[in-house]
């Protein structure tokens, strides 16, 4: 773009308009006609239009159009240079900067794993990814959990967490020294954003154009390596906006069984999609069949679904984590923290990470990690122990118990 159509969409032109207007800012107009004709658009104009719808005061207004770009550029087909300036965009209204977060360094030959998911599932689930993380923090790989309240689903990462006890008023500093402790950390993404999460929040149920690096975007943090799990198959996509963040090292994944509906996990059915960069290259996608590569029997999208309540939910997934869960809960988690402890370098394959973490499970251990993670954070132990009392008494403990 030349420098008076730069100049002609600069969004610092655009003052935040008043409640009650009739005429939308030139460079919002410019784009919305580009999408709707499906024209080319310019990094510069998406990024001058949609910094000027976020800045509309009027709810009903800013809301239409952040739905009406967001979705419309997804079902158009996104690229980089479309979905980098809307994440930008969203930076700035929060001042995040992911080249200035600190780094979580542990004293291990393994790489720490920062896992983070899209959300907008194809087929809502069980908990998966945040009781995979603590899976694989059992068997030895050092793991930080990003994560919010759920937003298409009963339980989120922040809901499931804090429903067994979890103190998530903590601080980057305090999640970095858990993680150096006891080789897992969370931290709740609400709180790196809350002007973004005013805006967004309630908005959406299914992917939009954001997904494919919003999430890791909102992490305070950096580790070695990034494990973004996305609910839409173009993780090739993800993987490439990710590295002109400025993460050089990532792992986007999805699963879908019948090439419609995605998970953002790997799955214990249908085809997995991979897409992973190393030091800012990114490689082809690759695909496999998660029950070939685990050697898993059959399973259906029926034996992952949530359950009908928050409660059923959470207990659902520590029963999963105390090894007393369905077969399908634990080889779901089992593949993920597989991909984790790989990832990681604990294990040298992911079969191999998902051995390792099938016995976490049947020894007790994983269990035992989550009763140290809600311990190191403060809080309280008898929430966890109200999903266990219906068992074995050796189960429910009160006292503070590691692995």
């Amino acid at each position: 773009m030349n420098q008076r159509l730069r100049d002609t969409y600069d969004c610092s032109g655009d003052a935040a308009l008043p409640a009650r207007f009739t005429q939308l800012p030139e460079s919002v107009l410019e784009l919305m006609y580009r999408l709707t004709a499906q024209r080319p658009l310019d990094e510069y104009l998406v990024r001058a239009g949609f910094a000027a719808i976020v800045r509309i005061r009027e709810d009903r207004i800013r809301d239409a159009l952040v739905g009406s770009v967001l979705t419309g550029l997804l079902a158009r087909g996104a690229t980089a240079d479309e979905v980098v300036p809307l994440l930008e965009v969203v930076a700035g209204l929060d001042d995040l900067s992911i080249a200035d977060r600190p780094a979580v360094a542990v004293d291990a030959p393994y790489r720490v794993v920062v896992v983070q998911g899209s959300g907008k599932k194809g087929i809502k689930t069980v908990n998966i990814s945040t009781p995979s993380c603590i899976l694989a923090a059992a068997a030895g790989a050092p793991v930080v959990k990003v994560g919010s309240r759920g937003t298409g689903s009963l339980t989120g990462a922040s809901d499931f967490l804090q429903a067994v006890g979890f103190n998530a008023d903590i601080n980057v500093q305090t999640t970095i020294d858990m993680v150096r402790g006891i080789g897992f950390g969370f931290y709740n993404s609400e709180i790196t954003a809350p002007s973004f999460f005013r805006i967004y929040k309630g908005l959406f149920s299914v992917p939009h154009a954001l997904v494919f690096g919003i999430s890791p975007l909102l992490s305070p943090l950096r580790g070695d390596v990034t494990l973004y799990g996305l609910s839409h198959p173009d993780v090739g996509l993800s993987a490439r906006v990710l590295v002109r963040l400025g993460l050089p090292d990532v792992n986007v994944v999805t699963t879908t069984h019948d090439g419609v509906h995605y998970i953002d996990e790997v799955g214990i059915f249908g085809t997995t999609s991979r897409a992973v960069a190393e030091e800012g290259r990114v490689f082809p996608t690759v695909q496999f069949s998660p029950a070939g590569e685990f050697g898993l029997g059959r399973y259906e999208p029926a034996d992952i679904q949530q359950r009908s309540s928050v409660f059923e939910n959470v207990r659902a997934t520590v029963l999963a984590l105390a090894g007393r869960g369905t077969a399908a809960h634990a080889d779901l988690l089992c593949a993920n923290a597989a991909v984790i402890l790989h990832t990681s370098g604990v294990t040298p394959t992911p079969r191999a990470g998902f051995s390792q973490a099938r016995e976490c499970l049947r020894d007790g251990a994983a269990l035992g990690k989550l009763r140290q993670i809600v311990a190191e954070s403060g809080g309280p132990a008898e929430r966890l122990d109200s999903h266990l009392a219906h068992l074995r008494p050796e189960l429910t403990r009160t006292t503070d118990s590691g692995v």
